[in-house]
């Protein structure tokens, strides 16, 4: 008795799509996005988490420390909507 196992594979293969930017993709899926890169790193993250932390601290210890946090918060959040507002093409600064 043979199960099929000496027999060749004549299955048709899955339907896959080439392109030339990199491994072949199944038709239908389509390119991650964004397809580019952010245009540079930006501190404003980092910051924004301080403000966040210095917020906490500060109501365990002082209400100045809050005021500070929370300023940093504000300052590192519209920063950070700036930057992403120029990456969207939104606002243009450098002309």
């Amino acid at each position: 008795m043979s199960n099929g196992a000496d027999r060749p594979d004549t299955s048709s293969p899955p339907e896959r799509a080439p392109f030339a930017d990199g491994p072949t993709r199944h038709v239908g899926w389509n390119v991650a996005r964004p397809e580019t890169l952010p245009r540079r790193r930006t501190a404003w993250p980092a910051a924004a988490a301080l403000g966040i932390v210095l917020t906490f601290f500060g109501v365990v210890t002082a209400w100045l420390v809050v005021i500070a946090g929370v300023a940093l918060l504000g300052v590192a959040t519209a920063g950070w909507i700036g930057e992403v507002r120029y990456d969207l093409g939104g606002d243009r600064r450098d002309g």
